[in-house]
């Protein structure tokens, strides 16, 4: 890890004034190097195929403190399959998601923002979050009749 990289992370732990951990630390690394979302199992494999002595339970509690203090963020594939988590963007995103291959593709666009202010208007209901997400075959799995 450069020192560029690990000076980024320590000043996303600062932000919401969590500690340096080790262990924080390195599952924010993980997360840092992938471009898509992980499994705390995956994350746990990496971690432990770099020797760290970190274990599966507290990989598990780290990632909810990061869900909460939305440093990374969570989307669940299905009911059938573990929740799957990547670093936080600072913007908002809805994502495709394939049910074959397990592939997330973001999508920037969010077309929902004069839904949400009808739906303040109309029910007095202040909206502080939405999450939209679109399951299906995305086209290389469709080409190749997966």
């Amino acid at each position: 890890m450069t020192k560029k990289r690990i000076e980024a992370i320590r000043n996303r732990l600062d932000e919401v004034n969590l500690k340096k951990t080790p262990h924080r630390m390195m599952v924010l690394d993980v997360l840092d190097k992938e471009h898509s979302f992980l499994s705390a199992e995956d994350i746990y494999m990496r971690l432990k195929k770099d020797d760290a002595s970190v274990s599966l339970s507290t990989v598990y509690r780290i990632l909810e403190t990061f869900v909460q203090t939305k440093l990374v963020s969570p989307i669940s594939l299905d009911d059938s399959k573990p929740m799957l988590f990547e670093i936080a963007h600072n913007h908002h995103a809805h994502h495709l998601i394939c049910r074959r291959c397990q592939k997330v593709i973001h999508v920037e666009h969010c077309p929902l923002q004069q839904y949400e202010a009808k739906l303040e208007n109309d029910h007095g209901f202040t909206i502080d979050e939405h999450r939209l997400n679109f399951y299906g075959i995305c086209g290389e799995c469709a080409s190749t009749n997966q």
